[in-house]
């Protein structure tokens, strides 16, 4: 026995020294993943994370002080999984590791700051970046930390906000306390006592139409008394789904239910804003509520009117809460001056909004979350269009809707200042639909952007630009792949290669603006060179019907600083989410060329005649593996084999994993007929860990015997712009 302990010190002391290299490893190569899943916690907090093949490290915020004492434990949900943490200050020095080789549970017990501030705990396997199978645990803070003074309710019976609806649609409810604890899906139970019930049609897998029901409870006894603000999710339009999709809001406290809140949503990406005021268990007020579809500052009129000029020292105080939604101050600006403000919560529960507006009162920046771990805002680096009186609005999410509540800070700074790389927030839906900063970034490990954009005012430059505009409260997106087959778009706003997304208006219809405006730009001296894949599509109309043209702008720079508009193009979005598919390519001197660019109006619809090429196709038998190239040339290999009645099979589609792989996106048909043209399967993203993320994989059973056609293709046939080698699998059969 003695033995067996001293080899687990040994192994733990060799994972744990290898944390230090591997945290580099996920807090640089790995940012876009730590990022893209951060949270901010409180004591008290329980959340649910996962890692898997593409995410290896889940990074989490909280802050602390001197007389807090916090336990941090993570535990494994999954088989197998055996975690690490790490505890590191705001600047990034490692406080304390540790490594769990035998238990399911990892825990840095008692930690005590010696100083007030912001701290991270990254969350990763105790065997490093081994491990393909997405694997889940739970993460809790518990502990003392100090806390101001909150009034409380006592109840002698639970209360409960419930979401209920009739239909096979994906929804998500999320309540936020007085307090600042939100009880979601990423963090079902919160310090104030509440807790998520689960997800009902998650994924619309596994839908129900018997009205799914998510309820968020609090228990008898203390809780918070304020304002509590409740938010539906629309998250997905499911399978019988129905539109608008209707649902109902029940409050209960103390056992008595309120008047019910009946409201519906008509996209998928809206959300539904309601609140409600604790004063006693007795006294209950159920605030204004509906959709947050639009920026609505008609509530505000009166103070746009008469603004508060800012003091001399740029700075403002101040309150919302349900009698004073926003607060309105002016500024003297100039043409071409750079301006930054910040809003900051000081107290309660205030998710701050922020929104800069010109001298016709116009919307001409705004900002929700300034970063993943905060709820506060930050419009950074904004170039003034004219000279004039602008205003500043202080507000929170969702505006006069809005159920947070709390003081804050308010700062104006005039002249350039270092940005933080946007990324987005998580939302209840466990993705990351936020609006994204508008900043001159200085991203890590790369240049600092330089100057502003020819494309819009305030936009940084870059050896690429690529600039998508419309003219709707439509949600439009723009996403571009690189010559390493890296994608930058919402949910990934900056890749490795200098790729970064730093505009997104009207994103998820949260809020929205008729002028809106989606950008991405590389901070590299000269572009990556190679080919580039670029999409746009509508996402949704944010229920605004007006009939849309866009303008699709991408601009190159060279080595010698000429810049070339490449692609100039403007459309009307397909129907149905359906993309417009294009694509430009960079050589060694910086010089582009644009490629073909239309509709991918059924992209799971092969539309080529084969039949041409059927009697010379290569034959491959069951459990043969064949390798192949896609090119700029050879968009697609066709292949035949046989199969009887009943047989069972597995096509597989893999990128090669070597430097000749490219930047691949492999995409399968499987056809059958006479002249192979009646297409019986497809895939493109199979979604197994097992294999890459851009891999394909069809699984079939035949239903007659003869023989079937394989196309070997990349993701838009004939459009699209990957290539590389690949390896082709054909197995079975089975029965």
């Amino acid at each position: 026995m003695k033995n067996l302990l001293v080899n687990k010190r040994v192994l733990r002391q060799i994972v744990l020294s290898g944390l230090v290299a591997l945290m580099a490893v996920a807090l640089m190569s790995g940012a876009a993943q730590a990022q893209s899943t951060s949270r901010k916690l409180r004591v008290g907090d329980t959340v649910n994370g996962t890692l898997d093949a593409r995410t290896f490290a889940q990074v989490y915020t909280f802050d602390a002080t001197k007389s807090d004492s916090i336990t941090i434990n993570a535990t494994s949900k999954t088989r197998g999984l055996l975690l690490a943490l790490v505890l590191s200050d705001a600047a990034g020095q490692t406080i304390s590791q540790v490594a769990e080789v035998t238990s399911a549970s990892a825990i840095i017990r008692d930690f005590k700051p010696t100083e007030d501030g912001t701290f991270y705990v990254t969350v990763l396997r105790a065997t490093g970046v081994q491990g393909n199978t997405a694997s889940t645990f739970t993460l809790s803070l518990t502990g003392t930390a100090a806390t101001a003074n909150v009034n409380t309710v006592t109840l002698t019976d639970n209360m409960s906000i419930a979401l209920t609806w009739s239909s096979t649609d994906d929804m998500t409810l999320e309540v936020r306390d007085p307090v600042g604890g939100a009880a979601n899906i990423n963090t079902p139970t919160i310090a104030s006592g509440g807790r998520l019930s689960g997800h009902v049609n998650a994924g619309c897998t596994n839908t129900t139409a018997n009205n799914p029901t998510e309820t968020v409870t609090w228990p008898k006894g203390n809780v918070p008394a304020g304002s509590y603000e409740i938010l539906a999710y629309f998250n997905k339009s499911c399978p019988q789904g129905i539109s608008p999709l209707t649902f109902t809001i029940t409050v209960t406290v103390d056992g008595k239910a309120q008047d019910p809140i009946r409201g519906s949503l008509s996209a998928q990406g809206q959300v539904y804003v309601g609140s409600f005021l604790l004063s006693t268990p007795d006294q209950v007020t159920l605030q204004p509520n509906g959709a947050n579809l639009s920026i609505d500052l008609s509530s505000f009129a009166t103070k746009l009117a008469s603004p508060t000029a800012l003091a001399t020292n740029n700075q403002a105080t101040g309150t919302i809460d349900h009698t004073n939604a926003a607060d309105v101050y002016s500024f003297a600006g100039r043409a071409n001056q750079v301006v930054s403000v910040s809003l900051n919560a000081t107290s309660g529960s205030l998710d701050a909004y922020l929104l800069l507006l010109d001298s016709n009162d116009n919307v001409i920046d705004s900002n929700d979350d300034a970063n993943t771990s905060s709820r506060n805002s930050l419009i950074a680096n904004r170039v003034l269009p004219a000279d004039g009186t602008y205003k500043i609005v202080a507000t929170r999410f969702a505006q006069a809707l809005g159920g947070t509540e709390g003081g804050y800070i308010l700062k104006l700074t005039f002249g350039r200042v270092a940005g933080t790389s946007a990324t987005a927030a998580p939302t209840a839906s466990g993705t990351q639909p936020a609006v994204i900063l508008t900043q001159s970034a200085v991203p890590a490990g790369g240049a600092t952007a330089v100057g502003t954009s020819v494309l819009g005012a305030g936009l940084p430059s870059g050896s690429i630009e690529a600039h998508l505009s419309w003219s709707s409260r439509a949600d439009l997106r723009l996403w571009i792949r690189d010559p390493k087959g890296r994608a930058v778009y919402t949910d990934v706003p900056s890749i490795d290669g200098g790729g970064r997304f730093v505009r997104s208006d009207n994103l998820a219809c949260r809020t929205t603006t008729t002028t809106p405006q989606d950008y991405i730009y590389w901070n590299s001296a000269t572009p990556p060179v190679g080919t580039y894949e670029v999409k746009v599509w509508e996402n949704g109309n944010c229920a605004d019907t007006t009939d849309v043209t866009y303008t699709l702008t991408i601009n190159v720079r060279n080595a010698a600083g000429v810049i070339t508009k490449v692609i100039d193009y403007s459309g009307t979005p397909a129907a149905s989410r359906q993309v417009y598919l294009t694509t430009f390519t960079v050589d060694s001197n910086g010089n582009s060329t644009a490629g073909a660019g239309d509709v991918i109006v059924s992209p799971n619809v092969f539309t080529k005649d084969i039949s041409g090429q059927l009697a010379s196709a290569p034959v491959i038998a069951y459990n043969q593996t064949v390798t192949g190239q896609i090119t700029d040339t050879t968009k697609y290999v066709v292949y035949a084999f046989s199969a009887k009645a009943g047989d069972k099979i597995r096509i597989t589609m893999r990128r090669s994993q070597n430097n000749n792989g490219g930047n691949l996106d492999p995409e399968l048909f499987l056809m059958g007929g006479s002249n192979g043209g009646s297409q019986l399967d497809f895939n493109d993203d199979a979604g197994d860990p097992a294999l890459g993320a851009t891999d394909a994989r069809i699984n079939h059973t035949m239903t007659a015997d003869g023989t079937y056609i394989i196309v070997a293709t990349h993701y838009g046939v004939d459009i699209g712009g990957t290539t590389g080698n690949f390896t082709l699998q054909l197995t079975g059969p089975t029965r």
